[in-house]
């Protein structure tokens, strides 16, 4: 997308939107867009359906506290409204939770959407993001794991070891290793 500084699989944070910090949330229509998009912004900005999802959204710290203390196997997406990357490893992400809690498996996934107020984007700079999207992985509470990038296969084998899958195998190979280092 234009005006964005993606680079492999990650967006760098120096295109996001800067959010006041004397509001909650900004009104402008496009104020979470990277600002090169503001001029384009129209009021009949795609909407996507509202769908239940296996995804929970947390809106700050305390949120993020509570899911984290309250659940064993977590996995956390810090990502953007306007991150490229995001948007195109959301559907995959939501397919791995919807299967992992169709199978009654432990795990569960939770999103930070960094540019929604000021709370996330107090909550990813604690979390040390510094591009889009980062995925933190917490078993009992402590952080296992973490990488920055829609990796699909990290992403997979996330989901197999917290469900007790061990380093790999019943994934799909087809993709898997595409973006591995």
């Amino acid at each position: 997308m234009e005006g964005q500084n993606c680079e492999g699989d990650v967006c760098l944070i120096d295109d996001a939107p800067d959010l006041n910090d004397s509001s909650e949330e900004k009104d402008s229509i496009g104020a979470n867009e990277p600002p090169s998009e503001h001029k384009k912004s129209t009021r009949q900005k795609k909407e996507k359906p509202t769908v239940q999802s296996s995804i929970v959204t947390l809106h700050g710290q305390q949120d993020f506290d509570a899911f984290i203390s309250k659940n064993s196997n977590v996995i956390v997406e810090f990502m953007t409204t306007w991150c490229c990357k995001c948007q195109g490893i959301e559907d995959y992400y939501e397919e791995l939770s919807s299967t992992s809690q169709q199978q009654n498996e432990s795990v569960q996934a939770a999103k930070v959407v960094c540019d929604k107020n000021k709370q996330t984007k107090k909550l990813a700079a604690l979390h040390n993001v510094k591009s889009y999207p980062v995925f933190l992985v917490f078993k009992d509470g402590s952080v296992a794991n973490r990488w920055d990038g829609a990796d699909v296969g990290k992403l997979e084998g996330a989901f197999e070891r917290l469900a007790g899958g061990g380093k790999g195998g019943g994934g799909k190979k087809k993709q898997r290793g595409k973006n591995r280092r």
